[in-house]
């Protein structure tokens, strides 16, 4: 249930265009838009940037939960 929250998270402030260049959700189509030369790569850093803080809080998320759980 939460990816797909998040998930439709995404989509909806996809609709805001002052949020759009920070959305993660623009980097699934960048690789081609990148090498058709359409778009350049530094038009897709807010979004890398906000893609790396996910995945490292996600980590630290996990890393926190499985400490407390006993094996």
């Amino acid at each position: 249930i939460i990816p797909g929250g998040v998930l439709f998270i995404l989509l909806v402030l996809s609709a805001f265009p002052d949020l759009f260049f920070w959305n993660p959700l623009l980097l699934s189509g960048a690789g081609l838009a990148i090498m058709t030369g359409a778009k350049e790569l530094t038009d897709f850093i807010p979004a890398v940037l906000l893609s790396v803080a996910l995945i490292v809080a996600a980590l630290a998320f996990a890393l926190a939960r499985f400490r407390k759980a006993a094996l």
